[in-house]
């Protein structure tokens, strides 16, 4: 969680759409393995690749599912009486993707080594 406030705090999302909790539960063991070697040899550097792998790996997910959602939502859209409600969801899923979009593209290995310039 605090992961996700942080990258709302950095403006990389718009809101909290990217939970790493069932990453890290699928992954618990690595994980933990990786706090204990920054714990015992300061070794940080694996421990944010992993975080940040998992990041990607949530935000391509939460894309995917978005993408199926809109279609969805594309489908259900047309028995809706008027443009109104098609208009809605199609704005609500179109901030869905630039948000995922944004959190994926500042989580890459190249926007990480640019800001660390």
């Amino acid at each position: 969680m605090l992961i996700t406030l942080e990258l709302i705090e950095r403006q990389r999302l718009s809101q909290p759409l990217l939970y790493l909790s069932a990453f890290i539960e699928a992954y618990r063991r690595d994980y933990y393995e990786l706090l204990q070697r920054i714990r015992t040899h300061g070794d940080w550097a694996q421990w944010i690749h992993f975080i940040l792998s998992g990041i990607e790996q949530v935000a391509n997910d939460a894309s995917a599912h978005t993408v199926r959602c809109s279609i969805f939502a594309s489908v259900c859209a047309t028995s809706l009486p008027g443009s109104r409600g098609r208009n809605s969801l199609s704005t609500s899923f179109s901030k869905i993707r630039t948000s995922l979009s944004g959190a994926r593209n500042g989580c890459s290995a190249s926007a990480i080594r640019r800001r660390a310039r």
